[in-house]
């Protein structure tokens, strides 16, 4: 009975021991995964950041910036709008928030010179024709109205520019209703009623999420905020940093990774 005693206790401390392993692996994956999921998304939208100004805000612990809905081509210009041939495609639709913008390039593609964004206020149905001409197989042209006509020191838009719908998109931490600790969000919009939603975590509440900028060829980041538009313009690089923590607790506390990402931007003439 007693070596059969010493033979269970051994058996159950050994499963005892593997469920603690394949729980603490299954934490680390946890973690990893929510590290992978908001390096991934926010380095893609870095990636794709639109010319001109689409750096809006730059801080330590959280960036926004001008997110692109869709690219399109000028083919009428109205006294507050504009009609633009935009790719069709298959159930898109385009609704409008605090944050939804236009930029036109009224230079040319060899030497662009955006616009300053202004607000859309309504982006109109599908049509099939514009300016009495049918558009190409595969596009379609829209009415953007626009709260003013985008412009800038070489004037403004006329048929054969090049223009990107954005959407105004912030990544920073936080907290949400009903979901505990604190999460990585991203908030679409810029009023008080956008809302913030929680894309990954839990995080770790000192250090969750981190931004580092350079500017030019440096290899010294920014001290700091970038908080003037010319500075922001310049960089060229973003560094995100994600540190995030597992669910669970154990003995030790909680599973923690860090990633890190260095991100080039492009389209930054």
């Amino acid at each position: 009975m007693v070596l059969g005693a010493v033979v269970v206790t051994i058996v159950f401390q050994l499963i005892n021991a593997q469920g603690r392993f394949v729980e603490l692996q299954s934490a680390r994956e946890e973690v990893q995964q929510n590290n992978r999921a908001a390096i991934e998304l926010i380095g893609s939208e870095l990636r794709a950041l639109p010319p001109g100004e689409g750096l809006v805000r730059a801080s330590a612990d959280s960036i926004t910036l001008r997110s692109t809905r869709i690219w399109g081509v000028v083919c009428a210009v109205g006294p507050n709008s504009i009609d633009v041939v935009f790719p069709t495609i298959a159930g898109a639709s385009y609704p409008v928030n605090s944050g939804t913008g236009a930029v036109v390039n009224v230079g040319t593609r060899e030497v662009p010179m955006w616009s300053s964004p202004v607000a859309v206020t309504a982006v109109g149905a599908a049509a099939p024709t514009c300016a009495g001409a049918p558009v190409p197989v595969g596009a379609e042209r829209r009415t953007v109205s626009v709260a003013v006509m985008p412009a800038n020191g070489a004037g403004t838009p006329v048929a054969g520019d090049a223009m990107y719908l954005f959407d105004l998109v912030t990544y920073r931490t936080g907290t949400s209703s009903g979901v505990p600790g604190r999460w990585i969000q991203r908030r679409v919009g810029d009023a008080g009623s956008s809302s913030n939603q929680p894309m990954a975590g839990p995080i770790d509440d000192a250090a969750g999420l981190r931004f580092r900028y350079f500017v030019g060829a440096s290899t010294t980041s920014v001290a700091g905020a970038v908080l003037d538009a010319p500075t922001r313009n310049g960089v060229t690089r973003v560094m995100l940093i994600v540190d995030a923590v597992s669910r669970r607790s154990f003995a030790t506390g909680r599973v923690q990774h860090v990633d890190t990402l260095l991100v080039s931007l492009r389209n930054r003439s």
